[in-house]
């Protein structure tokens, strides 16, 4: 969409989610197994939120930075918290399904 609009606050939209399931996930998910392969990706996933940051910074849109950070807040801290409370109620059914790598 960034390319499209030339409107930086779609740059910065994703960034709460890349966040939480990219950068975090790789400080709550064992370095073992195949859990490797999926680490190649958030490692990717902080990069290109990185990115993001060093794009805005430079351009200095501050704004966009500010008005995006509040709109993914917004959309996704919702999400974020539900499925922070399916997990927490589902535990077993979770370690079921994802057993060890």
């Amino acid at each position: 969409m960034f390319y499209i609009r030339r409107n930086y606050g779609w740059l910065v939209l994703t960034m709460l989610p890349v966040h939480y399931l990219g950068t975090m996930s790789m400080f709550v998910l064992p370095w073992t197994g195949t859990y490797l392969f999926a680490h190649a990706g958030h490692i990717i996933m902080t990069l290109c939120m990185c990115w993001t940051l060093y794009v805005l910074l430079s351009h200095r849109q501050y704004k966009s930075l500010a008005v995006g950070l509040l709109i993914s807040i917004l959309l996704f801290a919702p999400y974020i918290a539900h499925v922070q409370t399916y997990n927490q109620k589902h535990a077993g059914r979770l370690t079921t399904l994802l057993g060890n790598p």
